[in-house]
């Protein structure tokens, strides 16, 4: 199963850090949804008595009880002493909404033995996992049109060519495959690093696969390189939204990773 999906399955009592009665900020919107699907929502914040029905705290060690998640709609800055309280708390999950993720609060949930999920929303998520049945339906055709030349049609409307020989009228499937790798990963990075409010000017990956002697000629090692163009472009963020393009978002990635070895390195260039 996969991870989100487990923990929006068992886990059903999060705490709100960072909650509002401002119907246009996020955290009450997902508060509101979360609370809507039945989930216990307990809202964390000192400048409030009370939101959306339920007792405000001015922070996770003072909620009574148990709490599953710690959901966080605060600055990075905030979030290392948060996950402090998470640990203290005995939380189970760690949830950094897009613009609060914190590396090194990272590092230490993970490290205290709590799942850490980080830049993306649990409201988007949830509705994800309810539409995935239909969503995660793809459909591709392909229509022969002389020699070794197709011309391919994706159920969302959109065609190219491939060809299987000399290559002159498109890429091979075996190209394509490596072209969805790197279309799948890159927008993946892009996404967490402008998540991250970072000013991203430009974004490359160039892949190389090297594939098997013998039929079925299966790619076996793959390099993908990054190259990121932008101002004040830490390293540490930049090595986040590749690992977690790896290990948890680009589907492509993870198939490729069932029959080749997935190398990455990256580059940083200041604009």
């Amino acid at each position: 199963m996969d991870p989100i999906q487990k923990i929006l399955n068992e886990y059903k009592t999060i705490a709100i850090v960072g909650a509002s009665n401002n119907q246009e900020r996020p955290s009450y919107q997902v508060a509101q949804y979360l609370q809507s699907k039945g989930f216990k929502i307990i809202p964390v914040n000192p400048m409030l008595a009370e939101v959306l029905g339920e007792r405000s705290y001015p922070d996770v060690l003072a909620i009574p009880g148990t709490v599953d998640v710690v959901d966080i709609f605060r600055n990075p800055d905030a979030v290392p002493e948060i996950v402090e309280q998470a640990i203290a708390k005995k939380a189970k999950v760690v949830w950094m909404q897009p613009g609060a993720e914190n590396m090194q609060a990272y590092e230490r949930a993970t490290q205290a033995g709590l799942q850490v999920i980080a830049g993306v929303c649990i409201k988007k998520e949830h509705q994800n996992q309810r539409g995935q049945s239909v969503a995660n339906i793809k459909t591709a055709s392909v229509k022969w049109v002389e020699g070794r030349a197709f011309q391919t049609h994706t159920g969302s409307g959109h065609t190219a060519m491939i060809e299987g020989a000399n290559q002159q009228r498109g890429p091979s499937p075996m190209e394509l495959i490596l072209v969805g790798l790197a279309g799948c990963t890159a927008i993946d990075v892009l996404d967490i690093l402008e998540k991250k409010r970072l000013q991203i000017a430009g974004l490359e990956v160039r892949v190389d696969g090297a594939r098997a002697e013998t039929a079925p000629m299966v790619y076996t090692n793959i390099d993908v390189v990054y190259t990121v163009r932008g101002k004040d472009i830490p390293a540490s963020a930049v090595e986040q939204a590749i690992q977690l393009s790896e290990e948890k978002y680009c589907s492509v990635g993870v198939m490729l990773g069932k029959t080749a070895k997935i190398n990455h390195r990256y580059e940083i260039i200041a604009d």
